[in-house]
């Protein structure tokens, strides 16, 4: 598997979502949320998951019932 392989990806007028895997040893999810105001990223969010989601309704599933519970999203992390 490569080390990265693009899942989702969508742009609204003012969020950007992006999804994609991360390979290695084992296989995780990367989900990259921004907030932008014209060209410039006003906000930004990430989490890692071990679940997968291939479309926008899961994702946002997924984030809303998990928001609130410890180490469920291990938020925050950027790797490369």
């Amino acid at each position: 598997m490569p080390k990265r392989k693009l899942i989702y990806f969508a742009q609204g007028k003012e969020i950007s979502l992006l999804s994609y895997y991360k390979g290695g040893i084992g296989k995780s999810i990367c989900i990259l949320i921004f907030e932008n105001n014209g060209d410039n990223v006003t906000d930004f969010w990430c989490g890692h998951l071990n679940r997968e989601m291939t479309n926008k309704d899961e994702i946002i599933d997924y984030l809303q019932k998990n928001v609130n519970k410890n180490f469920v999203l291990n938020t925050n992390i950027i790797t490369f």
